[in-house]
């Protein structure tokens, strides 16, 4: 993959942002890019559920360009971890993926009823009163 045509530490956001030839932007923040470091040590220390709970918050240091990717340093002191450029994009992919499914809501679905008949109408066991024929056109239920 080639690099991106900018890398930008975002210090007061604690981001990371990876801008593509086509344009495209991908935002990663600090502590993801420190949780998911791959260089052994810290693979070990994560399959190993060693990992400490609460990490105080991380900070991008420096940067240093090793052709493939980036050796990127920490405000913990770590920085062994080369970071290719298809594993920054599939962290990026991976966390907008999850932005989306967790903030987006499900779409609705809307129920027609055709016209309202003077009765009340039943939704999933609620009675709904309709008092004028406009006013039950569609139900909208998640």
């Amino acid at each position: 993959m080639n690099a991106p045509e900018h890398v930008t530490i975002h210090a007061a956001t604690g981001r990371l942002s990876l801008t593509w030839h086509d344009g495209q932007t991908q935002w990663i923040d600090n502590a993801t890019l420190r949780e998911r470091c791959p260089c052994s040590a810290c693979r070990r220390v994560a399959h190993s559920d060693a990992a400490a709970r609460n990490k105080p918050p991380i900070a991008i240091l420096d940067i240093q360009p090793m052709g493939y990717g980036v050796r990127i340093v920490f405000s913990d002191g770590h920085a062994q971890g080369i970071y290719p450029w298809d594993y920054l994009a599939d962290i990026a992919r991976t966390l907008a993926r999850e932005r989306t499914r967790c903030c987006t809501p499900p779409r609705p679905t809307t129920k027609r009823f055709g016209k309202y008949d003077g009765q009340s109408v039943k939704v999933g066991g609620n009675e709904l009163l309709a008092l004028r024929e406009e006013d039950v056109v569609a139900v909208v239920t998640q």
